[in-house]
């Protein structure tokens, strides 16, 4: 009820009732997850998938707004006093409860911390759902799903959120693994293409030499340039799908979700990034982001999945030119926003930090 009271009531009037404190500081002594704003989550379960990744089964306050199958949020974790935010796909489809599975992606981290430390009743914070990985308003009649290690998250919330909606047409699913053990929702998929007749679950293990090739792409799925393709996966694999559907002119055909940035280009001529509101600076070569070089000066910016994707740390260039990392584009739009994470100096710089 006091929940209820203070989103009712004026902005103005809220904070003129709770002064000194922020309003939010009042809730939190009723209900940690009470929040005028903030989307704010428990974990009520911690669900091993493997022995490398588990799904996070959330209960999120009245502020989560739902999101559409293939979407991605930002989570913040509170890692030794100090709140972490990293960006996972959301695996749910949306009738279900809200899921995250998370990769363990090396010692250390976000991701680390999660699958080998984190426990039921931990309060975690959300970012309204966002992305652009998601079936559109009139589904295709065909699909093609290709995914590797947890780039089956967005493509297992499309798929659950088509089999509870009654979709008759028919997908294909390339799963391609290190071996079964390995399998995210192995079981689930399995059980899925058996009871739906729409769906066809392929397999693959590398430890068995079945690996994701053109040949064997186009040998599995002979009609794969009639189908809407959805990939996500580790890098290796998504170049090899991505260089193949070039080759074949099928660049709009295929949609895809990247869970890692891109391999970075060739450095450009570097410079010396000021910044303004703090009043350091520092020096780079061309080959390190603004948000990297913020970091070795002390400052603590704002970021999320540190590959351009979330806009987190997205900040205002007040004056020259910084280069993308990863295609060599000029950015020199003086008072626009961009992202420190993905971009380096060229030259002399000056942003809003």
């Amino acid at each position: 009820m006091l929940e209820t009271l203070t989103k009712n009531l004026p902005e103005s009037l809220v904070r003129v009732l709770t002064t000194p404190m922020d309003p939010d500081d009042y809730l939190e002594l009723v209900n940690p997850l009470w929040s005028r704003h903030e989307i704010r989550a428990r974990v009520a379960d911690v669900v091993r998938e493997t022995d490398e990744a588990v799904t996070l089964r959330l209960e999120p306050n009245r502020n989560w707004p739902g999101h559409r199958a293939g979407q991605h949020v930002q989570i913040g974790i509170e890692i030794d006093g100090v709140r972490q935010q990293r960006t996972f796909t959301v695996s749910a489809a949306p009738h279900e409860p809200l899921t995250l599975t998370i990769k363990r992606n090396g010692p250390g981290g976000v991701s680390d911390h999660v699958v080998r430390r984190l426990e039921p009743g931990t309060l975690v914070w959300l970012s309204e759902p966002a992305g652009e990985f998601h079936m559109p308003a009139s589904v295709p009649d065909k699909l093609l799903m290709i995914a590797g290690g947890s780039g089956i998250t967005p493509i297992r919330s499309m798929l659950t959120d088509l089999y509870r909606q009654g979709w008759q047409g028919d997908a294909r699913l390339l799963y391609c693994n290190q071996n079964a053990d390995a399998t995210i929702f192995r079981r689930e998929l399995e059980q899925l293409a058996a009871d739906w007749p729409a769906l066809k679950l392929d397999q693959l293990h590398a430890d068995a030499g079945e690996l994701l090739t053109p040949e064997r792409l186009a040998q599995t799925v002979p009609d794969f340039a009639q189908r809407s393709a959805y990939l996500c996966g580790p890098g290796g694999l998504m170049q090899v799908v991505e260089d193949f559907y070039a080759q074949q002119g099928l660049e709009d055909r295929l949609h895809l979700e990247r869970f890692q940035a891109p391999e970075r280009g060739a450095p450009g001529e570097g410079g010396r990034v000021r910044f303004a509101a703090s009043g350091g600076e520092a020096v780079g070569s061309g080959a390190e982001s603004v948000l990297e070089l913020a970091e070795s000066r002390g400052l603590q910016p704002k970021h999320g999945c540190r590959m351009g994707i979330c806009h987190t740390c997205t900040c205002r260039l007040e004056s020259g030119r910084l280069r993308n990392l990863h295609n060599g584009e000029v950015f020199e739009a003086q008072g626009q926003p961009v992202r420190i994470c993905v971009h380096a100096p060229e030259g002399e710089v000056e942003l809003e930090l």
